[in-house]
């Protein structure tokens, strides 16, 4: 997985960032509690979108038998997915990986906005 845009964005004298922390993904935004357009993208170890990972994004930091997806997407070569999301935890699982792939861990992302 590739999360760009990692680092601080100061733009109004607010402290936005972005950070990873392994398999975990940080936002913060202080300007409001609107929903962000987030870009998720399968890449490979070189920064190469892969086509044909499974994905899945739930609400919460666990993700329970019967949860029902937010949204669910097959990674296409050259095509990021942008999801809209609010302030608050959410999962991120690769249930099928490509070909010649694996899967990797559930990635959790934490917004506060």
């Amino acid at each position: 997985m590739e999360v760009t845009n990692v680092g601080e964005k100061d733009s109004k004298g607010e402290n936005n960032k972005v950070v990873t922390d392994g398999a975990i993904l940080k936002v913060t935004d202080k300007d409001d509690d609107s929903e962000r357009d987030v870009t998720i993208k399968k890449v490979d170890p070189n920064g190469k979108e892969i086509p044909g990972a499974k994905l899945k994004l739930y609400k919460g930091s666990r993700i329970r038998p019967e949860a029902k997806p937010l949204a669910e997407w097959t990674s296409e070569a050259n095509a990021s997915k942008v999801v809209k999301l609010a302030p608050g935890t959410y999962s991120l699982k690769e249930s099928l990986a490509p070909t010649g792939f694996v899967a990797v861990e559930d990635i959790k992302i934490h917004s506060s906005f």
